[in-house]
Parts: C-alpha cells; sequence; structure tokens
C-alpha cells in the first residue's frame, strides 16, 4: 500500500469517527469534563455504561481464590513485579487514541486501591505499567496454571465511551499487552 492511498484510508475513518462524534447525544460544544484525580468506575458513576469483558476470570493464571482483605498483605505476597503495556485504538483498530487515561485497581476486603495511573502516548501505548505479582515457581508442570495477580483495568477518553478490563492477569518478570478498541458514544461493542 502507498503511503498516500494509506494516509488516505487513515483520513477517511478519522471523518467517520468525526461523523459519528457528530450524531452523538452529547453536544459537540460542551468542554471535555476535567479529568478526576480520583479513580471513577463505572458502578461509581450514575448511568455509566462502559464496555466490560465477561465476569469469568482466565483459567491460566492461578490467582488466590480469596483476594487479600487488605492492601498490605496483597504486596507482602506478591513481591515480584509483572509490567503492562495498554494498546489504546478506534476506528476498527485503524487510529491509535492518544492521550487516554489509564488507571489500574485493586479491590481489597477493606476497599479499592490504585495501583497505577498513566496516559497514551501519540501511538496509543501505555507501556511499562510495573505491577506487584506473585513470584514465579522454579517450575510449573504443564497444564498447571502459573501463579498471577488480576488487576481491574479503566481506560477513558473524552471523545469515547469508557473501556474496562476485570481480569487483566501480571506475571513476575512478563510483559502484559492489554488491547483496548474504543467505541464512539451511542455505539454498542
Amino acid at each position: 500500500m502507498q503511503q498516500t492511498d494509506f494516509t488516505a484510508k487513515i483520513e477517511r475513518y478519522a471523518a467517520e469517527l468525526r461523523r459519528m462524534a457528530a450524531r452523538s447525544r452529547f453536544p459537540q460544544s460542551a468542554p471535555a469534563p476535567a479529568p478526576t484525580r480520583e479513580p471513577v468506575w463505572p458502578e461509581e458513576e450514575a448511568g455509566a455504561e462502559p464496555r466490560t469483558e465477561p465476569e469469568t476470570p482466565p483459567d491460566f493464571c492461578a490467582e488466590t481464590p480469596d483476594p487479600p482483605e487488605r492492601y498490605e498483605t496483597f504486596v507482602a505476597e506478591n513481591p515480584a513485579s509483572g509490567s503492562l503495556r495498554v494498546q489504546a485504538t478506534a476506528g476498527r483498530e485503524a487510529l491509535p487514541v492518544a492521550r487516554a487515561e489509564v488507571t489500574v485497581r485493586k479491590v481489597f476486603a477493606d476497599g479499592a486501591h490504585l495501583f497505577a495511573r498513566a496516559e497514551t502516548d501519540e501511538s496509543g501505548v501505555a507501556a511499562d505499567i510495573s505491577l506487584p505479582a506473585p513470584a514465579r515457581p522454579a517450575e510449573t508442570p504443564p497444564g498447571e496454571a502459573a501463579p498471577c495477580a488480576v488487576y481491574e483495568l479503566r481506560v477513558t477518553h473524552p471523545d469515547f465511551r469508557a473501556a474496562q478490563s476485570r481480569h487483566v492477569t501480571i506475571f513476575a518478570g512478563v510483559q502484559s499487552v492489554q488491547p483496548v478498541h474504543f467505541l464512539p458514544f451511542g455505539e454498542r461493542g
């Protein structure tokens, strides 16, 4: 594909996204909401309908069945670390979404704890988000799940519906990649 064809295709997708935004139920002249410094999640927002993944946890991760009651206990039980890379796109994965806010949290019996906050760059990537993970065993038998930590991820941008993933797995010494596909307001995924 020629560079000019590629550029034209990107411009067509951008125009399509602008047309969808124009049909949105939100006024275009309204300023974007100021970013909040507290993690806002759907259960805390009135009338929010973010896209989420199914509630079933992954079967390749051996997370402790009962989450620790306290943040301090969790950190003590997870002395190693892994990293997370978030890739945010829109327009059927054709356009990277820059300046999307990424928040990572974990809910404990005594409340939620914010582990990380990042922003995607011009290529739609927030990389090297370091998170606690259980130490890697010397050997994991074939067919047995590896120990991991599971987090909740929420990615927001003023031009799109929020995206949420409740089962982001982090393994010691491994970079996990989480794709995020944004939809314009009013569209269901």
